[in-house]
């Protein structure tokens, strides 16, 4: 897919954390390979933000921060899960064993098997001390068919009584459940965490949007997408939308974009941040 060029400028830098002031930068630059330096606006939140931010400063690009979701425990659903005879565990997301792990995960509980989404969520995994991770590629459909893989093989024994146990988010997409549920698989979904809007001042969008204008936009997730052109749309920055480029980690995220923006639209290669990246290294070359 064609994406818009980037536009050189000379301006003044936001810091990069939101409701922050002004700081004067040199000159337009290029990054250490030569490219052009691009800001980017990063959408997912924190604890992985923060990553991403640095990860984009030692490439050479001005990172800018606009979280627009933070995740938040449930009390009642952690309760249950404390509760819960489990043959496995499995996550999508690594805020599910964050949050677990905040109010505590029992001892015995840390040699359950425990199926994740891609390498940063297994490696959230074995923070948390699971000793027997099972990591399936980066999105929740590859995890789905390791794990009916395994049911099929007895590599996993779950039964009626003892399920896998999904610890989810009460937003979600269902393809997960669905591919299990069709395999016959025995398994219960918890929600053990919610999602929460943030909301920015119009300072700070006005900013992001117009005085100081972003180049890219990283999407990480559908919420993020959505969010952002609810955000955006509001607060009626159409036109300034037509300028950036919108880089998503999963082609499920394009169904998030509005058609009017499509045509600035890009899908990594594979879903994981290093394809994003490349795909930001094409812009920077001016080689999509």
């Amino acid at each position: 897919m064609l994406l818009s060029k980037v536009r050189p400028r000379t301006r003044k830098l936001w810091d990069g954390t939101p409701e922050s002031g002004y700081a004067k930068r040199p000159d337009p630059a290029s990054s250490p390979n030569g490219d052009e330096v691009l800001r980017v606006l990063i959408t997912r939140p924190e604890p992985g933000a923060a990553r991403t931010a640095d990860r984009l400063r030692s490439l050479g690009h001005e990172p800018v921060m606009l979280p627009l979701t933070r995740t938040v425990g449930r009390r009642d659903g952690l309760l249950r899960l404390d509760a819960q005879e489990a043959g496995a565990f499995a996550a999508t997301s690594g805020a599910a064993i964050r949050h677990w792990r905040e109010v505590g995960i029992a001892p015995g509980r840390l040699q359950t098997t425990f199926y994740a989404v891609g390498t940063a969520t297994g490696k959230v995994a074995m923070q948390a001390g699971f000793s027997a991770v099972r990591r399936g590629s980066a999105d929740a459909a590859a995890l789905a068919s390791t794990i009916v893989a395994d049911y099929r093989s007895g590599r996993l024994p779950v039964t009626q009584s003892k399920p896998l146990v999904y610890l989810a988010g009460s937003t979600r997409k269902n393809t997960f459940e669905a591919d299990l549920a069709a395999a016959s698989v025995p398994f219960r979904t918890i929600e053990i965490y919610e999602i929460e809007i943030i909301s920015h001042s119009t300072d700070y969008l006005q900013n992001v949007f117009v005085d100081d204008p972003v180049d890219a936009v990283l999407f990480y997730s559908t919420v993020a997408a959505s969010c952002f052109f609810d955000v955006a749309a509001g607060a009626k920055f159409d036109k300034a939308l037509n300028n950036i480029n919108y880089i998503c980690m999963g082609s499920s995220i394009l169904a998030a974009i509005p058609e009017a923006f499509i045509a600035q639209s890009a899908v990594a290669e594979q879903p994981d941040e290093p394809s994003l990246f490349q795909l930001l290294d094409r812009i920077a070359q001016d080689k999509i």
